[in-house]
């Protein structure tokens, strides 16, 4: 079984749709509740699910199923608060604390020191050692990481494929002040750690296929 862990604005909504096109009927998409592939509400995960794609902590469901490959995005701590925001701007959902704080006039700095908006990477990987999982790609380098995704796991995803992509944004990475970039790398030192040592041992060493026992 493939968990795939949707960490929120590192690629993960392109990642799903290429998966859903990959899997068909086989992927079930798992955010808060299941969803077929389709992304009508189900009640509960299939069986012959062969993946799982969503927002959840990478202990979710380590106990309910047996041989699972961790897979997952990362992107830089800042870039990733910063289109979080200006995502939540753009669309907002009354679903969600964060964008009702912006809707109030949340400044970007505000809507950083809201537990919900720190360290994100560290809450979704839960506890568990980057080295666990059998692939954490980084978003920046996407259409190159799928390539390693390829040669980790077998799967042949298309490149080219982009959504959810900031129309505003212009280059790699958000231009933010001095005073925010510092202000947002010390409310995230521990996604600030977490992608360092992704980016120079996980992501940066020939990896095989790792399985969660």
């Amino acid at each position: 079984m493939k968990l795939s862990i949707h960490i929120p604005k590192t690629a993960g909504t392109t990642f799903r749709e290429l998966l859903q096109k990959y899997y068909g009927e086989a992927i079930c998409l798992h955010y808060y509740r299941p969803f077929d592939y389709t992304g009508r509400p189900i009640d509960e995960i299939p069986s012959g699910t062969q993946c799982v794609h969503g927002h959840f902590g990478a202990r979710r469901f380590l106990e309910n199923y047996n041989e699972i490959e961790l897979i997952t995005w990362i992107r830089n701590p800042v870039d990733r608060v910063v289109s979080e925001y200006e995502h939540l701007k753009r669309s907002p959902d009354p679903q969600s604390g964060l964008s009702q704080l912006i809707a109030a006039g949340a400044t970007l700095l505000d809507f950083a020191e809201h537990d919900y908006a720190r360290n994100t990477h560290a809450r979704y990987f839960d506890g568990i050692n980057p080295d666990h999982f059998t692939f954490v790609g980084l978003s920046e380098n996407f259409d190159s990481e799928l390539d390693r995704f390829h040669e980790i796991t077998g799967i042949d995803l298309p490149k080219g494929h982009r959504v959810n992509v900031n129309p505003f944004k212009r280059g790699l990475h958000y231009s933010v002040t001095d005073i925010e970039r510092e202000k947002l790398m010390q409310l995230n030192t521990e996604d600030f750690d977490l992608y360092d040592y992704c980016t120079r041992t996980v992501i940066a060493l020939p990896r095989a296929s790792c399985l969660w026992a």
